[in-house]
């Protein structure tokens, strides 16, 4: 049964899209070797257009994108389930790359119901709190009912995202977790991601987990040996 995730926000450039390829690129490659599916159901379809171009560019491609750009609800609801139950069934890891925005009746509201796991980036500034937090209310809600109506169990878990090393952003955040831990009973990930200028290697056909250099790999690494231990993914 593949593990389906989410990486959301309702706010745009927080990162989910960058998350989605560095884990993808990740767990497909050793020492994973996760079979991996990118659900691109943003309408911008990022993600999507760039698994394209680094196919013609002649990169390997080991995981697979499955572009949506359409609307999820009513007729085109039913075509959305049947492509995801489709991939799933092919599929050891399944992520699911969201828009930037939060609807109650669109494809948040909608999608987020099939997920195992909700990541939730949080870039350590006082602009990026309050929309992240609107979120992960929302998700929440989700989330209980979920729990009553169907007995499934999704985990929502935030995570720092773009931290800079040593920057008083760093306390910060880690207040700002805290304080959510305590109202919403909510852990969030204790390593966390770096800038992408650490990252700046990433894509397609780049072994980030193993070949980056000691100072880069750290942080990185470090955040997904926590990312596999909560999903439950063994090398």
């Amino acid at each position: 049964m593949a593990k389906t995730i989410i990486f959301g926000n309702q706010k745009g450039g927080v990162g989910k899209s960058t998350c989605a390829i560095l884990v993808a690129g990740t767990f497909s490659a050793a020492p994973f070797n996760k079979r991996v599916t990118i659900v691109d159901a943003d309408e911008q379809q990022t993600i999507s257009i760039i698994h394209r171009a680094a196919e013609l560019s002649g990169q390997e491609a080991r995981w697979a994108v499955a572009p949506f750009p359409d609307p999820i609800k009513g007729v085109s609801r039913k075509k959305f389930d049947r492509l995801l139950e489709d991939v799933q069934s092919k599929s050891d890891i399944v992520i699911i790359d969201l828009p930037g925005y939060l609807d109650t009746d669109g494809k948040t509201a909608n999608v987020s119901p099939e997920a195992d796991f909700v990541f939730i980036p949080v870039p350590p500034t006082n602009k990026d709190v309050p929309s992240s937090e609107d979120y992960l209310n929302f998700m929440l809600n989700i989330r209980d009912i979920v729990k009553k109506e169907f007995d499934h169990e999704i985990k929502v878990i935030p995570f720092c995202n773009m931290q800079r090393t040593g920057h008083s952003s760093t306390g910060f955040i880690r207040e700002v977790f805290s304080d959510w831990k305590k109202r919403f009973k909510v852990n969030s990930m204790k390593a966390m991601l770096g800038r992408y200028v650490e990252h700046e290697d990433v894509g397609m056909g780049n072994d980030l987990y193993n070949n980056m250099s000691t100072n880069k790999s750290k942080n990185y690494t470090a955040w997904i040996n926590e990312l596999a231990s909560i999903m439950k993914i063994k090398k």
